[in-house]
């Protein structure tokens, strides 16, 4: 059931959770403009003319956030086998994503958000290298982030990574759903000064910013194995990472 024109509306359902760790029953909400403006008993409230959604036995909840997502890698899904040999994990991973091509990755980024949509996601914060989930993002139904993910490790090399990612930004256009963010890779795969530029733009732009630190056990001991390895000789241990 749609609004009325006005905006205004009731939804009732067996179960509530409010997000603040409290259930409750038999509940309605009164909704005017797109937000809630009352939660009280089912048909408790004076509803008036306005329309009633009755949800019967379902849960009404607040919208999930992933706040960490790699959307174009969706095509990968059901394609690797679990282990906890991280660096031979991320390796295939690397291959498989350069073997596929734009449309490939696009696709899996627009099947990805529907999935998430379909699922009561309302927030996407999708870390992307290849940009190719932007468009995807931009014009998904629900609140999304771009976290432009960069990487560089090699600090005499820093003035090229920052003007690729200066290229992307400017590609890159924020919308009335739709943020954009920086975020360098992690401490082990950006350099002193390539991070520095990344703090410096996200303050100055007002950008999201976001530093990836570990999704798994194997990836929080490679971290603490390279954090302190000098920028020299790092390449040499973490090239089969590169990601």
């Amino acid at each position: 059931m749609e609004e009325q024109s006005d905006g205004h509306m009731v939804i009732s359902a067996d179960f509530l959770y409010n997000g603040d760790y409290a259930f409750f029953e038999n509940v309605e909400l009164a909704v005017s403009d797109g937000k809630i403006r009352e939660l009280r008993e089912r048909h408790q409230g004076s509803s008036g003319t306005m329309p009633t959604l009755e949800m019967g036995g379902a849960l009404i909840m607040p919208g999930l956030v992933n706040a960490h997502t790699h959307l174009e890698l969706g095509f990968l899904h059901g394609r690797l086998e679990p282990t906890d040999d991280f660096p031979s994990w991320l390796q295939e991973v690397k291959s498989r994503r350069e073997s596929a091509d734009a449309e490939t990755l696009a696709t899996a980024a627009a099947d990805r958000i529907a999935a998430a949509t379909a699922a009561g996601t309302t927030l996407i914060v999708d870390h992307t290298s290849s940009d190719a989930a932007v468009p995807a993002l931009a014009a998904a139904p629900v609140r999304t982030v771009a976290a432009l993910e960069t990487a560089g490790f090699e600090a005499d090399r820093h003035v090229e990574y920052e003007n690729r990612l200066a290229e992307r930004l400017r590609s890159t256009e924020p919308g009335e759903m739709h943020r954009v963010g920086i975020a360098p890779h992690s401490v082990y795969r950006v350099s002193e000064p390539l991070l520095t530029f990344c703090v410096e733009v996200a303050r100055r732009e007002e950008l999201l910013f976001s530093v990836h630190a570990a999704e798994h056990p194997g990836e929080l001991e490679l971290m603490l194995s390279l954090i302190h390895i000098s920028e020299p000789t790092r390449p040499l241990y973490i090239s089969y990472a590169v990601f």
